[in-house]
């Protein structure tokens, strides 16, 4: 679960993730960012699982997503509403239709 933002993307306390890396982001950022936020009480483990103790802002939706899948991801492909709606849908997508939009007088 998470949440757009123009700084970032929010993800909310109770989402879940795999506690799992996979091999390709060992001793790299995301180990690196999982081992603070670990530290500092962001999340904690369960069972085979992460799980947000708060609502944690990444500077971008592809970092945010990495985090909670355990390996490399495009949040704006990965992330999805209920619907079924990429964020690159609802956020991209809906910008660049407004920009193509005639200004209102």
């Amino acid at each position: 679960m998470g949440q757009y933002t123009s700084e970032g993307f929010v993800v909310l306390k109770g989402s879940v993730g795999n506690l799992k890396l996979a091999p390709s982001v060992k001793d790299t950022v995301y180990e690196t960012k999982r081992g603070e936020l670990l530290k500092s009480g962001v999340y904690r483990i369960e069972g085979e699982s992460i799980v947000m103790e708060k609502d944690y802002l990444f500077n971008s939706a592809s970092m945010a997503a990495a985090f909670i899948v355990g390996k490399a991801a495009n949040g704006w492909l990965d992330w999805k509403d209920q619907q079924g709606r990429t964020l690159d849908e609802l956020e991209r997508q809906k910008t660049e239709s407004d920009s193509d939009s005639p200004a209102s007088p």
